[in-house]
């Protein structure tokens, strides 16, 4: 059995399939679980719009992947952006805070160590309230490249996923 999350106003809803099942019927029971027409939304996978006739599998192969689940963008389509109230998003996974690849964790002695990142740091004796701030990251804008330093808020245009200050906001 494979499973595609949907990933809507920040919720995450998992839609169990088979591997044969076209994406337009896995996308309708989405919809029809979370009560919203399936015509009002985009979905987004790889960032790209899926194509609701390809099967599970074949959408998977176009992006070689070999796993049985999916992650799934959904938009509101008349929306044209949406504003980020806070100025760092957290990471899903665990980062080294020196390179910002996915790290190993353990726990000993209500201590943290980080390690075996793809450049092999190794970061002891981190405290829980420091590894929690070291977890997010600032949000840039992709435009002028400015960091959100005057907790301004950030916009996320839903047709290209960018995140845009309020000065390269487009009306």
């Amino acid at each position: 059995m494979s499973q595609v999350d949907f990933i809507y106003k920040t919720i995450t809803t998992t839609i169990e399939c088979n591997k044969n099942e076209k994406m337009k019927d896995i996308c309708q029971k989405f919809a029809s679980k979370v009560n919203i027409d399936k015509n009002s939304v985009n979905f987004l996978y790889e960032g790209i719009q899926i194509k609701e006739d390809l099967t599970f599998e074949k959408l998977f192969n176009i992006y070689n992947r070999n796993q049985n689940k999916m992650v799934v963008i959904v938009n509101l389509k008349n929306q044209e952006d949406k504003t980020l109230t806070t100025s760092k998003m957290k990471y899903k996974n665990i980062i080294c805070p020196k390179c910002g690849d996915i790290s190993k964790i353990k726990l000993e002695d209500y201590r943290i160590s980080l390690y075996e990142c793809k450049n092999k740091h190794v970061i002891n004796n981190i405290l829980i309230n420091e590894f929690e701030k070291m977890q997010y990251n600032d949000l840039i804008c992709n435009e002028c490249k400015k960091t959100n330093k005057n907790n301004f808020e950030f916009y996320i245009c839903n047709t290209c996923n960018l995140f845009l200050c309020p000065i390269c906001k487009r009306p």
